[in-house]
């Protein structure tokens, strides 16, 4: 490849502002493909943030400009230093393109100066469909991008990923009307109806899968969200699982016991009467058998600690019911069970298939909530959102 990394970055763009999909682009040069992908993904979401206010294409080569010289100039620098410090220039420049300095000072200028810190603050609490919803995106991109040490990158890949799987489940009870992704691991595959990560998505003819897809496979979920509170998946693909490494445990050895010589213990006295002992003619010539001494051993035996029972916390949520049945009702994708001493409260509502109800359980082993109290909420009618 003889095209250098500002000519690739330009020719990236331009792919991207004619509606060419960033994995698509990032597949054409997969030896570059850690580089460009960040600041391909951060020129979108800069995109979707200005939508009320698209810039001229004066500013925008301008723009351009500013962003590939600021590029070229950390390149030369580095490069007069490798030279002054007699370091390979293939070695020097390695550091550069792997943490992505102009990435990297490009989304802090645009936090410092442009957002401020009231608006990330206010962005924090914000669900998809919000204005800030894309200021709080780009602060964790800006997250991902700072934290270089791998266990704790994924440590916070696993947070977002959290977090996300909480918007989806909070556009789906507030019944709003949005667009948004999130990662899990799939639970269930009835049919259309699918369980990833305790979240129930519906899955049509025009959904889009790509990978091997089967039951606790992690994957990636797009999904569109309806004001009854349903969530349609457009594409789901799987995901490639990263090992996240563990803090190495070195093991507590054992003092070991210190056992008193044989010429340490005195000598045992045999009494004047006592009667010899007589041994087989096979071994009468053999060396004389050694009497093993009963002294009991000093060291105690340690008794084990009785383990403390563990508690059963009650969990306690609020979702729609899906279904009713004998063995135990379906409330937001998990199994619930009815016992005998279970309190319905049908006073706002009654118990049917599509109400909202707010659960008090305790979880069982088998992956099933054992139900304590169900208050059924008053039905309102949600309007629809443009």
């Amino acid at each position: 490849m003889n095209k250098d990394f500002e000519a690739i970055l330009d020719e990236c763009l331009d792919q991207v502002n004619r509606g060419e999909s960033l994995e698509a682009c990032v597949a054409q040069f997969p030896t570059l493909a850690t580089e460009l992908e960040p600041m391909l993904r951060l020129a979108l979401q800069l995109q979707a943030l200005r939508q009320d206010q698209e810039p001229s294409p004066v500013a925008l080569q301008a723009g351009r400009q500013k962003l590939l010289s600021a590029s070229v100039g950390l390149k030369r620098a580095r490069e007069s230093q490798a030279r002054r410090g007699r370091i390979p220039l293939r070695l020097s420049l390695q550091p550069l393109m792997r943490r992505s300095l102009a990435t990297i000072a490009l989304v802090a200028l645009l936090l410092v100066t442009v957002l401020g810190g009231g608006t990330i603050a206010a962005s924090a609490k914000s669900l998809p469909g919000d204005a800030l919803y894309p200021v709080k995106r780009l602060t964790e991109e800006f997250q991902l991008l700072l934290t270089l040490d791998r266990e704790a990158k994924a440590q916070l890949v696993q947070k977002l990923d959290e977090r996300r799987r909480e918007e989806a489940k909070a556009i789906a009870s507030s019944q709003r009307i949005a667009e948004m992704a999130f990662r899990g691991r799939v639970e269930s595959m009835d049919g259309t109806r699918w369980t990833i990560a305790g979240i129930a998505v519906h899955t049509a003819d025009d959904t889009v899968m790509e990978g091997d897809i089967k039951l606790d496979t992690l994957v990636r979920v797009q999904v569109h969200s309806f004001s009854d509170g349903t969530l349609l998946a457009v594409r789901i693909s799987a995901e490639r699982e990263e090992i996240v490494p563990q803090p190495t445990v070195v093991p507590t050895q054992p003092k070991p016991t210190i056992m008193p010589t044989p010429t340490s213990m005195p000598p045992t006295e045999i009494p004047a009467t006592a009667v010899p002992i007589q041994l087989p003619p096979s071994t009468a010539t053999a060396s004389p058998t050694s009497i093993p001494s009963a002294t009991p051993s000093a060291t105690a035996t340690p008794i084990p600690a009785t383990p403390t029972p563990p508690r059963k916390v009650a969990v306690k949520f609020t979702a729609r019911i899906e279904d009713i049945a004998a063995s135990g009702w379906a409330i937001g994708g998990r199994k619930v069970r009815i016992s005998a001493t279970t309190r319905i409260d049908e006073r706002e509502g009654k118990a049917t298939v599509g109400a909202m109800a707010t659960v008090v359980a305790i979880p069982q082993e088998d992956d099933t909530l054992l139900a304590t109290e169900i208050t059924i909420e008053r039905s309102t009618q949600p309007s629809e959102q443009p």
